[in-house]
């Protein structure tokens, strides 16, 4: 059809005008723009080039420009369960064609479904084909538009999916050993040295880095394991994988502790030498990374609360390093990474000042009794730059601040392990509340929360980020119930039986806790081992 085959009547023609897409489609554009709220009619007669007449159409139109808002967005807190729908109510109906979705949450498999109800396709719910991957900072990035054009303000939400365990779960796969029933320590590719102590860390490009104390070295995983024995592809602090020996000093580790990893920055912990906290401005792809900016606990002349002495274990988060100092019993803040080394720390936990650093508050000689603002030997921290958690061992006990402190010596909020905060023993029997020496292992993804509890050879597991004091676990990794505590006592008869192996279910000295989508690392120190347990 042609133009001229073409007549127009009604309120439209009169401020518009018809252009011609292609031989069977044609636009009515408006002179200026359509007014919002006017309603318009349009009468359309036309024929073919051979004479065949259409019948008459009549249409009806009301010009709206105003966007198309959400009513209700399902789920409103952060919690997303693993087979969870997540459902937006737009005002209006909206055009499915114009659905645009990204986002981390929806590299997961996916299907989406538009409404049929009273008004069509006016609400879009997006479920998982199976289910939903573990995992913080899961975003949803909806971009739509109604069916006038008009779009929706773009919707922007992150989701945490909690990670799913049962009690006395089985590990999927052990990293340092040929199978679950060896112990063996060795220096190679495949083995850890005898005890490795805290937590690992997975880069966001999925990188697996795992402390080898023994051997100076932290071990460089290309991709997260997923058979046992795998070997690591490269090792930081070292030259090579069969040997302890570094020829360049300034890679060189002095008993490495805690890896961590916050977006492209790197921070390994050691034990020993002037520099407690090595921080790395790219994540090592091999064995030749050297660090940027040293920390330690202050200038060990100023005072005996800076000696070196004290073993280390950091995080790096939104910037902010955060330590366990467990020698100074307290915690230190560098509110940002320090230009130049061995920056002072602009606040502390669990001391009132930078000077202070006796056991709960006290000084040498005092007996002090623990509060909600001391500590005693913390070995451990986490914090997702919000919160903060701190594993405080020496109290048997968890520390929990719902807001990360901004000056010295604040409060903790909740406490973990014990009834109240003046109260430091262990219990007599083991309960699904109690510590036995809790060390070195505490994590976190914001709703719930990890904690190896050591001497019990187990890992507590909160399945909500817990609210009162004295708060019992949910479930527990090592151990069939929360009465058992002997290490690598597979069969269960809470007797330490003399040659009894490791298996995939126990623990033996459990010191470090880390999660990574549907992963969670446990740092196995007496077996010299990691395991990896699956979210299921």
């Amino acid at each position: 059809m042609d133009l001229a085959d073409i007549s127009l009547s009604g309120a439209m023609q009169g401020i518009g005008e018809l252009f011609q897409i292609d031989e069977d489609t044609l636009e009515l554009r408006p002179n200026e723009i359509w007014s919002e709220g006017q309603e318009l009619t349009l009468l359309i007669n036309a024929e073919d080039k051979v004479g065949n007449k259409m019948a008459e159409v009549s249409a009806k139109y009301r010009i709206q420009s105003v966007a198309p808002t959400v009513e209700k967005f399902y789920p409103e807190a952060i919690r997303l369960e693993k087979n969870e729908s997540i459902k937006i109510e737009f005002s209006e109906t909206m055009n499915p064609e114009s659905l645009q979705l990204t986002g981390e949450l929806l590299e997961d498999e996916y299907k989406i479904v538009w409404s049929t109800g009273n008004v069509e396709n006016d609400t879009l719910s997006i479920s998982p084909k199976e289910y939903w991957i573990a995992g913080q900072g899961r975003s949803v990035i909806v971009d739509v538009q109604d069916l006038a054009g008009n779009a929706v303000t773009t919707l922007d939400n992150s989701f945490t999916v909690p990670m799913y365990f049962e009690n006395f779960a089985s590990a999927a796969v052990v990293v340092g050993q040929d199978d679950f029933s060896s112990r063996a320590e060795g220096l190679s590719a495949k083995n850890l040295g005898a005890f490795p102590i805290a937590s690992a860390a997975v880069s966001s490009d999925g990188k697996l880095f795992v402390s080898d104390q023994r051997n100076n070295r932290v071990l460089a995983f290309n991709a997260i394991p997923s058979v046992n024995g795998a070997p690591a592809d490269f090792g930081i602090g070292v030259d090579s994988l069969d040997s302890t020996d570094s020829s360049d000093e300034q890679k060189t580790l002095q008993v490495p502790t805690q890896v961590t990893v916050d977006g492209n920055k790197f921070v390994i912990s050691q034990a020993e030498g002037e520099g407690r906290i090595l921080i790395y401005n790219s994540i090592p792809q091999n064995g030749d990374a050297v660090p940027s900016v040293i920390l330690g606990t202050g200038n060990e002349d100023a005072n005996e609360c800076n000696s070196a002495d004290s073993l280390i274990t950091s995080i790096l988060v939104d910037g902010k390093v955060i330590s366990a100092d467990e020698e100074n019993s307290r915690a230190l803040i560098w509110n940002s990474i320090p230009a130049d080394s061995n920056a002072p720390a602009d606040l502390v936990v669990g001391q009132p000042t930078l000077e202070n650093c006796y056991f709960n508050g006290g000084v040498e000689g005092d007996e002090e009794v623990p509060s909600a603002r001391v500590l005693a030997f913390p070995s451990a921290v986490w914090s997702d730059g919000q919160k903060l958690a701190i594993l405080d061992s020496g109290n048997n006990r968890v520390l929990l601040w719902n807001q990360l402190p901004t000056e010295n010596h604040v409060a903790a909020d909740i406490v973990l392990g014990q009834e109240d905060f003046g109260d430091h023993d262990w219990g007599d029997t083991t309960t699904d509340k109690d510590f036995l020496f809790p060390w070195m292992g505490i994590w976190s993804n914001g709703i719930q929360l990890f904690v190896t509890d050591t001497e019990n050879h187990r890992v507590l597991i909160w399945n909500q980020w817990p609210e009162s004091n004295y708060a019992p676990a949910d479930y527990v990794l090592g151990q069939s119930d929360f009465t058992k505590n002997i290490g690598n006592d597979t069969n269960q008869n809470g007797i330490s039986d003399e040659g009894e192996l490791p298996s995939a279910f126990t623990l033996n000295v459990p010191t470090g806790v880390f999660g990574y989508k549907n992963n969670l690392f446990v740092t196995d120190s007496a077996n010299n081992r990691i395991l990896i347990f699956k979210s299921h």
